[in-house]
Order: structure tokens, then sequence, then C-alpha cells
């Protein structure tokens, strides 16, 4: 359907449309001659929507107000997003991630020696960056919490060290009686020796052993009061009794630094609302030919992560080499996160310690140019192989500490930084030779308030107040149109260059053009003379093949919102939200969505029938089919009765001779899981090792030492292998584990090797190998 005319009160039909601005100007016949009147850079031609004419796309996913979208963009794929928050509790799954890994960095802590400053410190940065990865927000400073923890740790030790005097005092006390110890001893040369001058030795290195041992105490004191000593036959002993009262002390004293340690690592999680908070990506249609196009977004989890509660905003999206990176600010709490994201990864690689972060456009993996407003530099960092973000350098921009930075290109052929701020200059600034340049104040006629760099086609946009200029990278303007558009984003679609925005639930695409000869300015350095817009496009496409190719690993973003932390062992992924959608609107709302998730939908449908009518929370409980009976605030879901546990066994080897049974322990009410490890009822666990033969498991006790054992099936002539060897003729036909551990590389005569399996000739042989006894 066309439009109707631009101008006033005029109802006929759009057959002209001219480029002199962006969008295009509509209008008819007859006020084409008004139209070329007016000031501007006129360029009429026939209307052709599938060419230039603004597409909309409306979003009729939801209803709600407060529903707030943002354009992403990576690849070739053009998407919304949304970030949906709410207030809770700390998950159960989170409270037990975040109990074990306390648990193993206090033991990890407590065993090191006391003069090991510097492994403390490796664990304590560990403990610090894995606990981050839980609660990203605990803004926490390492130098403070290292002194805390070393507080503690020496607190310990010199504990440990008071009662290890005291007992040593009684001790030696006692073997300078029974070992019939003189006051003085005289040396060869006449001259005395005091018994005091062996106990200040003997103290001073029995006190600065890095760990108490009885040999090497007991070491010290024959060496020291080796003059002194006339009987040593109640040596040993009486050290076995220091050693014995000695564990004995420590033990208390472990016992009250423990709760020293839990106490100082609970206050790091101790608040009590939280903020849940989910970004969500749906892509957008490529069909960007029809003029109106209504879309319901389906929606998939960009990134999802648990906070100190906060409020929180998506600041900018921005591709960068073909993954979308996402700048989360925390305003409360004056943080940034950066996350990138692809069909292959979800990933948060980057905090920085202030909410006025901007990425600048035109940034790669080698180079991705961050600018920090508040300390009015930039730094530059490349992507790893891990999804972190590695620092690179600092620069200082000499600008006044007022000027606020409000949109930043990188220019990576003159190793430039183009910006403008808020007071409406635009800036270029030598990253190279750090210094300010000033090219576009003179030449600019009205304030700046965005700047644009498409690196593919060296094309740098700086939009004004009304205007939008282009020109090359090295600042030669090109063209220059009308524009009253919002803040602006480019986008390569199907050989054509759109610019788009949000207005409201639509999104706007309005197709760039540029003329044979402003391309040619371009790519001066082209063989062609005449390069086309579908030439510059698939030049694009060819220079991106290696960075497509490059990004297909093998990370997962579901497997990557969070990692195993380093050492500490997770059982469940604590931060993938299975009912993002539950709560009710609260104060923390920052979008409402209703994203449908088809199984969260039928548990929903399932917990309504039959409710009572006093409860508050539609779900069922997580660990039965009962309803939920939380009345506050929540973003799990119990009944507050007693739960068996339905996993399995986890004592290592098998808890009979057929696997593994269930966990014995009951779940308290309120809870997600019990305390401790999954246990059965057995008291013996057998190895689970199967027989390479039979298939069965071994019946000794499990981490049992030599040939395991077993009553075999009767598989060969219906006897059991072993008690015919040598007699029946037969094979044993086995998987072979690969070319460097096959077995005929050794044993080539009692083996044979056919494509993947290896046939032993020789019974006796084979058993052995693969250690296991015949029985005979």
């Amino acid at each position: 359907m066309q439009e109707q005319c631009s101008f006033v009160k005029c109802s006929n039909p759009v057959l002209l449309e001219c480029i002199c601005t962006m969008p295009s100007i509509l209008f008819c016949k007859n006020h084409e001659e008004s139209h070329l009147q007016q000031l501007g850079d006129h360029e009429i031609r026939n209307y052709m929507p599938i060419l230039s004419q603004t597409n909309t796309v409306d979003i009729k996913e939801t209803s709600e107000d407060k529903v707030k979208y943002v354009l992403g963009q990576y690849g070739e794929t053009l998407g919304l997003l949304t970030l949906k928050t709410f207030t809770a509790k700390l998950h159960p799954e989170i409270k037990n991630c975040l109990k074990t890994m306390n648990e193993k960095f206090i033991k990890a802590v407590m065993k090191l020696l006391k003069n090991d400053k510097k492994r403390l410190e490796e664990k304590t940065e560990k403990y610090l960056i894995a606990f981050k990865k839980v609660i990203a927000n605990a803004k926490i400073r390492f130098d403070e919490f290292e002194k805390q923890v070393a507080v503690v740790f020496y607190a310990f030790h010199a504990a440990v060290d008071n009662e290890l005097s005291d007992e040593l005092y009684k001790t030696i006390a006692r073997l300078k009686d029974l070992c019939k110890m003189p006051d003085k001893v005289k040396n060869y040369f006449g001259m005395e020796t005091k018994i005091e001058d062996a106990d200040n030795s003997f103290y001073l290195k029995a006190m600065t052993l890095e760990e108490y041992e009885k040999d090497k105490i007991i070491s010290v004191f024959k060496g020291e009061y080796s003059k002194f000593i006339i009987d040593d036959s109640t040596i040993i002993r009486e050290f076995t009794q220091l050693d014995l009262e000695f564990l004995k002390s420590k033990a208390k004293v472990k016992t009250k630094f423990l709760e020293e340690f839990q106490k100082l690592l609970h206050n790091l999680a101790s608040n009590e609302k939280y903020t849940q908070l989910t970004i969500y990506y749906s892509h957008l249609p490529s069909k960007l030919d029809i003029p109106f196009l209504d879309i319901i977004p389906e929606w998939v989890i960009a990134y999802s992560g648990v906070f100190i509660k906060s409020y929180f905003d998506i600041k900018q999206t921005l591709d960068v080499s073909g993954k979308l990176f996402i700048v989360l600010a925390d305003s409360i709490m004056d943080l940034s996160f950066i996350l990138v994201f692809s069909d292959m990864i979800s990933y948060m690689c980057l905090v920085l310690e202030t909410s006025e972060v901007l990425i600048a456009v035109g940034s790669t993996d080698d180079s991705i140019i961050i600018i920090q407003n508040t300390l009015k530099k930039t730094t530059e960092y490349y992507l790893d192989s891990t999804y972190a973000l590695r620092y690179v350098k600092d620069i200082s921009l000499a600008i006044d500490s007022f000027t606020i930075v409000s949109s930043s290109s990188y220019i990576q052929e003159t190793s430039s930084l183009v910006f403008s701020v808020k007071e409406g200059k635009c800036l270029s600034y030598n990253l190279d030779e750090e210094s300010l340049l000033m090219p576009f104040i003179s030449t600019l006629s009205e304030p700046a308030l965005q700047v644009l760099y498409i690196p593919t086609i060296k094309l740098l946009i700086i939009k004004t107040i009304s205007k939008l200029l282009f020109f090359k990278n090295n600042y030669e303007l090109l063209k220059s149109i009308s524009c009253n558009l919002p803040y602006l984003n480019s986008y390569i679609h199907e050989k054509k260059i759109f610019i788009n925005w949000l207005e409201g639930k639509k999104v706007i695409f309005s197709q760039i053009l540029l003329h044979d000869d402003e391309l040619s300015k371009l790519f001066a350095s082209s063989k062609s003379k005449r390069l086309s817009i579908t030439g510059a496009v698939n030049f694009i496409k060819s220079r991106g093949c290696g960075i497509y190719n490059r990004i297909e690993t093998h990370y997962n973003k579901y497997e990557n919102i969070i990692k195993k932390i380093n050492f500490y062992e997770i059982a469940k992924n604590p931060l993938i939200i299975e009912k993002p959608f539950d709560s009710s609107s609260n104060e923390d709302n920052i979008s409402g969505t209703n994203l449908p998730d088809f199984n969260i939908q039928k548990k929903r449908i399932k917990s309504l029938k039959n409710k009572p009518e006093n409860l508050v929370c539609d779900n069922l409980c997580e660990l039965c089919d009962e309803y939920c009976m939380i009345t506050e605030e929540h973003n799990f879901h119990l009944c507050g009765r007693v739960h068996k546990c339905q996993e399995s066994c986890s004592i290592s080897g098998n808890c009979s001779t057929q696997g593994k049974k269930q966990c014995e322990y009951e779940i308290n009410p309120w809870e997600m899981a019990h305390e401790g490890y999954h246990k059965c009822l057995e008291q013996e666990h057998y190895c689970q090792t199967l027989c390479p033969g039979c298939g069965i498991f071994c019946c000794l006790i499990a981490e049992h030492e030599g040939f395991h054992e077993a009553i075999h099936l009767r598989i060969y002539f219906n006897e059991i292998c072993g008690q015919t060897c040598g007699a029946s003729q037969h094979v044993h036909k086995v998987f072979c584990l690969g070319e460097g551990e096959c077995p005929k590389n050794t044993l080539g005569d009692c083996v044979k090797h056919e494509e993947n399996f290896d046939y032993w000739t020789d019974c006796r042989e084979f058993w052995r190998h693969f250690g296991w006894s015949l029985g005979d």
C-alpha cells in the first residue's frame, strides 16, 4: 500500500521520492516543483520502496509499557535484546555453590605453610575471581580482602605456634630430668656452655620450622642438646606424647579459626536481597523488502546472572568481529559488565569499576578500544581464546574532566579515535602519538551528536542536529544529507547498507545510497574504476570469511554462562533460571516481558488445577508435585515438606555388584538439597571396573589392590574362560584403544589387529594385560 504525499492536506498517491534527506521524502507528481524550490541537495527518482523507503518492523510481543528493547547486531544478524530483572532471596542452589566454595577455600588455606605468602595470595585471588563469577557485582577489592584473609591466616598460625611452644616447654622440662642433663658442660678448650644457650637455640630453630613434624623436632632437639644428653632412652617416648598433646591443642585452635574464616567469607554474601537478571535475544526477520512487517520475537537467553540488589541497564550493543558485545551498566554499584554473545557463546568477559563505559565502534577482536568517562582514558584490550578481555595498554584522553564522551569510533587504519562529546564537539585522537586532533571543529556548522564508523567500507558518519555527514577515513567529506533521526546503528544486509533505529516498539530501517563516484573514493586502491554498492558489500563479505570460521569453536553459550569455577565443583549450573517469569512485578522490574517457555507453561497449567484459594504462587514445588507454599517474593518454589533425595550415591565405587543406588538422605523443609555428599545405605562399595570379556563388574571392594576378580559369565562353549584355556580354540575380540595404545605393538605374537578391533589368541596374556585374575 502506497503512502500519501508528504505535503500537507495532499491525498494523492506517492509516485516520486527525493533522497536529499534520510528518511527520503515522498510526494506526488503535482508537488515535484514545490519540493525542488526548497533548500537541499535534491535527487528525485521514481518511488521504489524496495530500495530506499523506510521499512518498519512492529513488535507485537506484549502490551506492557515497561518493556525496553535494544537493537543488537553480530555478523549479518540483527536482533532485539530485552532485560528482565526481579528481586528475590539467594537461590538455594547458589547458596550451596558458595558454601562448597567456602569450605574448599578454607581447607586449602589452612593446609598452607605459615610462611607461604605467595600461595596464600594466589588462592585468595582465585577464590575472589570465582566468587565474582557467582555474584557478579560484589564490589570487593582484592587488596582489602587479601589483608583480611591474611590477618586470620597468620593469627591461626600464631595461635598454633603458641600451643606448640607451651607443649615444647613442658616436654623439654621433663626431658632435662629424664636425660639427666647438667646445667652446664665444658668443651675441648675448657670453655663452659650453659644449658640456657641450648634452650634459646633450640626454641629459635623449632619455632621457625615451616611445619611441625615430630622427626624434625627430635632431630633439632638432639642437635642442640647433644652435649647435655646422658641418657636418650626416653626422648622418642616423650616426643610421641608431645605429638598427641599438640594435635589435641591444634584441633581446638583450628575449630576456633574455622569459625573466623567462615564468618569472614559469609559476610561477602550477607545481603538479604538479590537481583536475578536475564538478557534475552531474538533475531529480527531478514525480509526488509517488505515495507511493514509484524513480528513476535522468539527469545533465547543471551546471559543470566545473580547480582546484589541494584539497578541495571543495557547501555550499548556492538558487533566486534562477528560477535555481539553488550555493555551492561550497574548504576548503583557503579560497575560495567562487558558480555560477549553469539550463536556459539554467552560469556562475561570483563568487569570495570565505573558505569560510564563505551566501546568504540570499529573495534576488532585484536584491538578492542574501551573508553571510561570517569577516568577520562581509553584502554586497549584483545579477546583471547577463552573469551576474556586481556589488557594491552592505557591512554589518557587529554580532554576536560567534566567532558562526557557520548559516542566513539575506532579507525584502525590510522590508529585514531573519533568521538563526540555531550557539549556537541567532535574530536579526533591519535592513539599512537597520544595527541588530540580537532579536524571537525571548523568544518561542522552545528553540534555533533554521534559518530558511527563502518570499517568494512571505511565510511565515517557524523550525525549532527539536522544532518548526516559522510566522510572517508581520512576525514574527507563525501556527502551531506538532511536528517532528523534519533540514535543510529548501521546494518549490512543482502548487499545493502542500512541505517536502523528504534522508535518505541518499532524497528525502522532506511537504506544508505552512495553513488559510484563516492564508492570509488572509498576504495581508491581498487582495480575497478566503477564500484557499485553490490561490489562494495561483496568485498565486505569476502573480508569477513576468516572471522566466521574462527568463531566456530567448541564454546556453547549455555555451558559458558558460568564455568566450573577453578577447583570448586558445582553440581548444577546455578545461574540458569528455570522459571524466569514466575514472579509478579516489583519495584526493581526494568522490563516485564511475557516470554514463552513451553515447559514452564505446562507445569504452570498443571499447578493451577485444584489450587487452594489461599495460596499466593501458581507453581508446583521443584522437588515434588505439591503446591509452592512460599508467600514472600521468590525465584524458586518449595512446599515446605521433607523430601527424599533423588540423586545417586556419590561415594567412590558401586553400591552393589549391579551399580549405583539412590542417596539415603532426606532434604529438610524449605531447602533444595541436604548437606554433604550423596550416600546410600550400603557400608561397602565395590570396584567399578568391567570385565573386558563378559562385561560384569569386579566383585572386590572399591580401590582394592592387585588383580580384578569376578565370577565370569559362561560365554565360550558354555564354559568360563580360563577353565579350558589352551584346550579350546577361541579368541577375545575387544575394541582397540588406538594406534598408540594397540597391544599388538608389544604383544604381536598373541594379538591380531583388524580394522578397529584387537583379536587375542592367548587367553592368559589377555587377562594379564587387562589386570584380571582367572581364579586358578
